[in-house]
């Protein structure tokens, strides 16, 4: 999906991350939580967060150094913390192609795990290295990209089959988490002012949109709840999606990927991503992009344009 030089910076964000985890004190006998921690990140993971923290520093006039690296790594922390909870709610059984902390260890050390996740994340943030100034401007994007993504798993919860609070739950949940809020977050530690702040935010809310569409794709419930995403709303009340969504055994993903081909949803599904996509694309083409550092827009243009491939693949 990335270029070379996208996974240098991985690289850099992997290596920040084990460096940081190494010298975290714990007690011997709670270590095992931080030992699940680790394995999870171990594990994988595309580190897109980070990556959109480190494009919309650049964005926003900064220039690579490892206090943006710092924090970077920091958000992949948030995320794994936010994964190791998911998994809780949704009752998966498998994540990165191995048991989930949940699944093999329990609900205490699992939720306990993901609270460290979420206090290491705070630590490496505030000790990135930026100055105080920088950082406490960067905290309020930080805070409400906490707050987005909390609320939008407790919609994913509710919504139930409504398809506009399922696409509200999905903008908080994933695009205020994944685009807008890291590229904001980054923006913010290279002082960026309100108006490259916006072009980010105008490129960052579809494209998350998108972003979460295209992983409605997979449609397998890695053996944990079966979520009424957008897609599978918006092909109801067909009878396959409805067994679907009340866990009937006797609807595979082949059934269901049918049964979503006859109602016209996925159809649906890839022109909405198309045009998401696109929108955000041209978010970096307003008046106020100039102001936006060249390769970062070049860069932020082929991210976007990577979604789009996955989702025709």
């Amino acid at each position: 999906m990335f270029d070379l030089a996208e996974q240098d910076i991985t690289h850099e964000v992997d290596r920040v991350l084990f460096e940081f985890l190494d010298a975290v004190h714990i007690e011997d006998s709670a270590s095992p939580l931080l030992q699940q921690v680790r394995l999870l990140i171990e594990a994988g993971g595309k580190r897109i967060r980070p990556l959109f923290c480190y494009w919309g520093h650049i964005a926003g006039g900064g220039a690579y150094c490892e206090p943006i690296i710092r924090a970077a790594a920091s958000i992949e922390l948030l995320h794994t913390f936010a994964l190791l909870h998911d998994d809780i709610i949704d009752e998966s059984r498998e994540r990165r192609e191995r048991p989930t902390v949940f699944a093999e260890h329990g609900l205490d050390l699992a939720l306990l795990a993901g609270d460290l996740a979420f206090t290491l994340s705070d630590d490496l943030f505030w000790n990135c290295g930026f100055s105080p100034q920088l950082i406490r401007a960067s905290s309020n994007h930080l805070s409400q990209m906490r707050i987005h993504a909390i609320s939008g798993q407790y919609l994913e919860s509710v919504s139930g089959l409504d398809l506009d609070a399922a696409l509200v739950a999905s903008r908080l949940k994933t695009a205020a988490y994944t685009v807008v809020g890291p590229l904001k977050v980054g923006a913010a530690l290279a002082g960026a002012g309100l108006q490259a702040l916006t072009a980010l935010e105008n490129f960052g809310w579809p494209l998350g949109e998108a972003f979460q569409l295209v992983d409605d794709l997979a449609l397998g419930d890695n053996d944990g709840l079966r979520r009424p995403t957008p897609l599978l709303v918006h092909a109801l009340p067909n009878a396959t999606v409805e067994r679907w969504l009340e866990n009937d055994p006797q609807v595979d993903v082949g059934h269901l990927q049918q049964a979503l081909e006859d109602s016209g949803s996925l159809e649906w599904l890839h022109e909405r991503i198309e045009g998401l996509v696109a929108e955000a694309k041209g978010g970096l083409e307003t008046p106020v992009s100039p102001i936006l550092q060249e390769e970062a827009v070049m860069v932020l243009n082929h991210l976007a344009q990577s979604i789009s491939r996955e989702e025709t693949a």
